[in-house]
């Protein structure tokens, strides 16, 4: 059976900026994927499903950061970690001004016509 999403996701490493809400201080991490719905990112440790985290996602210099809070979905070991990082986060957004979730969407479309002009 095929998964279908609502929004388009986008395999890109830009930088994140997380908070667990319960705790204090910010980390820094990178995505693995995106879209307008939710983010994947890489983490020192293991989040807890149904955490919320304040988000700031920085899609490149032509945008200005993105900022949004998202629930924890699921959060899972990796085989090899990646910069120090040994989790994969899933988190979905559950607030995002109408603005941010379009600049994502166009983030993901134009990337994804450029890499397809790269391919052919």
């Amino acid at each position: 059976m095929k998964e279908e999403r609502e929004y388009v996701r986008l395999d890109t490493a830009k930088d994140v900026r997380y908070k667990v809400l319960s705790e204090k201080g910010h980390l820094d991490s990178k995505s693995k994927n995106i879209s307008a719905g939710g983010i994947r990112f890489f983490a020192k440790e293991s989040l807890e499903p149904r955490g919320i985290l304040d988000l700031v996602i920085y899609l490149g210099e032509e945008y200005k950061p993105v900022m949004a809070m998202g629930e924890v979905v699921w959060s899972r070991k990796l085989d090899k970690p990646i910069d120090s990082k040994e989790y994969e986060i899933g988190v979905k957004f559950t607030a995002i001004d109408k603005s941010d979730s379009t600049k994502i969407n166009e983030f993901v479309h134009r990337e994804t016509i450029k890499r397809r002009k790269g391919s052919s």
